[in-house]
């Protein structure tokens, strides 16, 4: 049923996912329904609930998102930074996440689905430095874009992408950084059980001299 489910709304994106990949995501919805029981991860109770919810809503950012390394910020659940790990094999995928038990998820999860592009960094993005520079920064359910744009100050630079899932229009909050409009560009993005979703994407090479409210 499950499998079903991600086919349909899937090819409802437009995304075409292989048996392979399909499996890998049913099975980290199942380890999320399961580590949910002793873990707040998700408010969602069931897999199905949890596919539709959350991994077709990651599912449709991914296309946006495809470089050679790649941050989840405030990890959680792994969402979307798994999923994206599962889509994009060739990609390092970072998982930055400081609550400790919620690391030790997402270290399951990287063993049992065989995820070797995977990195836990079990502490605050602010006080993470890589060891070379990144591509995407990407973050859902993280806070505010001013938020998210200080506490990632270190790793900005030019051609590194800050990307940003939300819900309904973020328009108050671009309007609340003082920041040049070619700075950011926003796509709304049509995801099957959702009203209203926006793709926030922001140039860090371009965020010297910005300022967050």
């Amino acid at each position: 049923m499950i499998d079903e489910l991600l086919r349909q709304k899937s090819a409802a994106l437009g995304i075409d996912l292989g048996e392979a990949e399909i499996g890998t995501l049913v099975k980290y919805a199942e380890l999320i329904v399961k580590w949910n029981r002793t873990i707040n991860l998700v408010a969602t109770a069931s897999a199905c609930n949890l596919v539709r919810d959350h991994i077709v809503d990651c599912l449709a950012a991914v296309p946006f998102i495809d470089g050679s390394r790649i941050v989840d910020v405030g990890a959680g659940a792994g969402l979307p930074g798994i999923v994206i790990a599962i889509l994009r094999p060739q990609s390092e995928v970072f998982l930055v996440e400081s609550r400790q038990r919620k690391a030790r998820f997402l270290r399951h999860v990287a063993i049992e689905l065989g995820l070797h592009n995977i990195s836990i960094v079990a502490q605050r993005i602010e006080t993470w430095q890589p060891d070379d520079a990144v591509d995407f920064v990407v973050c859902r359910g993280y806070g505010a874009l001013g938020k998210f744009i200080d506490d990632t100050r270190a790793l900005h630079h030019v051609g590194c992408q800050l990307v940003a899932m939300k819900g309904a229009s973020p328009a108050a909050e671009i309007a609340a950084l003082r920041v040049d409009v070619h700075t950011i560009s926003v796509r709304v993005l049509t995801v099957p059980g959702w009203r209203q979703r926006h793709l926030v994407t922001i140039d860090s090479g371009k965020l010297s001299n910005a300022q967050a409210p």
